[in-house]
């Protein structure tokens, strides 16, 4: 079951963070300098830091963004170490097909398939959104 937890807690407890589209950007434009989201990102743990293949597909491919930004967008992705999933958690398409029968459902296909990644993943995590 979702629930909202506090980053301090997330961070205590080793939790998995799943990073949405939004804060990837904040993240992405703060990367000079210092900010809430780039401050948030630095406090996980390496290794516990994640996004989708579709969340990364839309932070890649925005609307009027230049290739030369795309490629600096795909090295800041790299040089934070936010991990791409590479593979589809057992129960993924379950999770998706029933939120898509919830009919308060909102956000768009990108954030249902990001709370299917996280309902799905087979130990506790947490999805960092903005």
């Amino acid at each position: 079951m979702a629930r909202l937890i506090d980053l301090d807690k997330a961070v205590n407890e080793g939790l998995i963070v799943f990073f949405d589209t939004n804060v990837l950007i904040e993240g992405f434009q703060q990367r000079s300098g210092m900010g809430s989201t780039r401050d948030l990102i630095i406090e996980i743990a390496r290794n516990k830091r994640f996004t989708t293949e579709l969340v990364a597909w839309e932070f890649f491919h925005p609307l009027d963004v230049k290739k030369e930004e795309i490629k600096e967008r795909k090295k800041w992705l790299e040089d934070n170490q936010i991990h791409i999933l590479q593979k589809i958690p057992s129960g993924y398409i379950q999770t998706f097909l029933s939120l898509l029968k919830l009919p308060n459902s909102r956000g768009d296909a990108i954030d249902a398939a990001l709370a299917a990644h996280s309902i799905a993943h087979n130990s506790p995590c947490v999805v960092a959104i903005g």
